[in-house]
């Protein structure tokens, strides 16, 4: 696996090797995860742990998690230490210096985006809103309808949903429809993200177009 900057397009680090000796499925990476502050990445591997290695050098960073199954997605909680990771049909949270597992809950989720301190979940045409260091639920679900990629700003305000070309924009302490976008884009969008400070949001089609414009409230 490789780390590259986007800005020079030059690798930033030596290339990771989650399990260097396994050479089958078992060492594929399944799905990866950067810490709030950019400094860690979180590799989980379809052996069913979850790898920790530092942006700059490439190296390993503390011990794997071991989980009880495969790790669908993985994110880092806002404080950098706890993992939010997607195990089939729950939503598990870790710690990843004990290794310890320290709350489960029923959550299917086929999209997930974190905020500031706000985690966000689609399925089913339906986004519920979890506090991230607890999973503790938000509320009742919000009813997007179908949609391809989610994110969540900083400020955890605003909630940004990619129905094909189009972003749409969600009050987070409403629930409410506050805009729609037309991107321009000829293909599906297939992410989308909030700028540090908030004010622009980026998205990516897959006919591998970009943008990026100012965010609507």
């Amino acid at each position: 696996m490789h780390l590259w900057d986007v800005s020079s397009r030059k690798p930033i680090s030596p290339p990771i090797m989650p399990v260097p000796d396994v050479s089958d499925a078992d060492g594929r990476v399944d799905t990866v995860g950067f810490s709030p502050d950019g400094t860690l990445i979180a590799v989980a591997t379809l052996d069913y742990r979850i790898r920790f290695y530092e942006v700059a050098t490439g190296r390993p960073a503390g011990r794997p998690l071991s989980i009880p199954s495969d790790a669908q997605m993985t994110t880092f909680g806002p404080d950098g230490r706890t993992v939010i990771v997607r195990e089939g049909a729950i939503m598990s949270l870790w710690d990843r210096v004990t290794g310890r597992r320290m709350r489960t809950v029923p959550a299917k989720a086929d999209l997930l985006a974190l905020g500031g301190d706000l985690l966000a979940t689609y399925h089913g045409g339906e986004i519920r809103l979890w506090q991230s260091t607890s999973l503790r639920p938000l509320g009742g679900p919000i009813r997007s309808g179908k949609i391809d990629m989610l994110a969540v700003s900083l400020d955890d305000s605003t909630l940004a949903t990619a129905a094909d070309r189009s972003v749409h924009y969600w009050d987070v302490r409403t629930h409410r429809l506050t805009g729609t976008t037309v991107t321009g884009h000829r293909d599906t969008i297939t992410s989308l993200g909030f700028t540090t400070d908030g004010t622009r949001l980026w998205t990516r089609a897959g006919d591998n177009a970009r943008s990026c414009r100012r965010r609507r409230s």
